[in-house]
């Protein structure tokens, strides 16, 4: 629990006793989307203008200490529990994310029954979604279902990429290009930044609620979109619309060794024993957004779409000046050399990563670890490179893809 969070003398402080006596939007997983977003949604509430709102649902024992010690007033709303509970039984029953219950003695024995320090299980972790599984914590299927729906603009920035391709880092590139070529004023920059808060937007297209998309329609042009989707789970509109699309790939053993020590430190996600373990499920699809090579493949029957660009995570190591030129040429951005420069040193894995704290509080370290390019070789055995090179040439052998990612350069040598 957060016990870091400060409030001010001029917070207003709503407190509910138990869910069901309101009815704000709670997502999946409660307690593990606070254990993941608690730093990071400090940082943005430190920067909210006086008089915050502020609601909760927990009890004062799991609230931080400075909501008392402060001279924030609280106002507590409580409901009789009959009603509580049989209101609750309706909103549990419905919402996926939640158990289910085949009776109302069921619910009601869990009503009243107190359960503590209940750890939740690695299936309560991941849901699945069209055969592929997801973040309970990140998403829901009701999300995936209303994500049909989305309409893009052609303005709109549309980044993709398989996890722990360079997503946060591509992302924090592109931002920095579009802001540059726009040239927003110190006010206009703050109102697109203070519009995100406010809509309640989330670091990828597929997170959060499903009433998101609707809330999307309200922020300013050009928006910048980032999915780890295969295409089929993609809005119709993102294809066959006029936004363009960045997809970012990166040679599979590094992306798998980076996704392993992403899965093992977020309390998002079940950990494994073992690489053994770990590197078994990678190959069968059997992790957050399926299979790599499923992704890979999909992507690469779209490789000459008009409006599609692709880039390597290892060519904007290896020049990020040039990759950025690139990105910019595509999107229709004009920089100069000096502005490229600047932004090349701005986000730099190294800048980030001592940034990270800040922006990401303590999961900066989870989020940007190394930035390397061939730490696949620390933990590859023989039979498991050999194992993933010939699934690579059966994928996506020969493709253009396939060249894209210099597979024999980065994955052999």
């Amino acid at each position: 629990m957060n016990y870091f969070f400060l409030t001010r003398g001029f917070s207003i402080l709503l407190l509910f006793a138990v869910l069901k006596c309101s009815e704000p939007w709670s997502p999946s997983k409660p307690e593990v989307m606070m254990s993941f977003w608690q730093d990071i949604l400090n940082l943005r509430m430190k920067k909210l203008t006086s008089r915050r709102v502020i609601l909760t649902h927990l009890a004062p024992g799991n609230l931080p200490k400075s909501i008392f010690k402060n001279k924030a007033k609280i106002l507590l709303l409580i409901r009789n529990p009959k009603d509580v509970a049989t209101s609750f039984f309706h909103f549990s029953n419905a919402w996926s994310a939640l158990p289910s219950y085949e009776t109302w003695d069921d619910f009601f024995v869990a009503f009243m029954t107190e359960k503590k320090n209940e750890k939740t299980s690695p299936e309560d972790l991941l849901f699945s979604y069209d055969g592929i599984l997801y973040p309970a914590a990140f998403s829901s299927p009701e999300t995936l279902e209303a994500l049909k729906s989305f309409e893009t603009r052609s303005s709109d920035v549309i980044l993709a990429g398989y996890p722990k391709t360079g997503t946060n880092w591509l992302e924090q590139m592109v931002r920095e290009i579009e802001s540059t070529d726009a040239k927003y004023t110190e006010e206009e920059m703050k109102e697109r930044i203070n519009a995100e808060k406010e809509l309640q937007m989330f670091p990828r297209l597929e997170f959060g609620d499903p009433g998101v998309f609707e809330r999307m329609k309200k922020l300013p042009s050009r928006r910048i979109i980032l999915t780890h989707l295969s295409p089929h789970l993609l809005p119709p509109s993102v294809l066959q619309g006029k936004a363009k699309i960045l997809l970012l790939v990166r040679n599979p053993k590094d992306t798998a060794v980076s996704y392993y020590h992403f899965y093992n430190n977020m309390p998002v996600l079940p950990s494994f024993a073992s690489w053994d373990e770990y590197f078994t499920a990678f190959m069968n699809g059997k992790l957050a957004w399926g299979s790599y090579f499923d992704h890979l493949m999909e992507w690469n029957r779209h490789i000459d779409h008009e409006r599609m660009m692709m880039i390597s995570y290892e060519e904007l190591k290896e020049n990020p000046v040039l990759g950025m030129k690139k990105i910019a040429a595509f999107f229709g951005f004009s920089l100069s050399e000096e502005e490229f420069s600047r932004i090349a040193r701005k986000t730099s894995f190294q800048a980030m990563k001592e940034k990270s704290k800040e922006t990401h509080g303590k999961f900066g370290d989870i989020l940007f670890r190394k930035g390397v390019v061939g730490s696949w070789r620390d933990l590859f055995s023989e039979v498991q490179n050999e194992e993933m090179d010939q699934k690579f040439e059966e994928c996506i052998g020969g493709t253009i893809l396939a060249t894209k990612i210099k597979y024999d350069i980065y994955c052999k040598t």
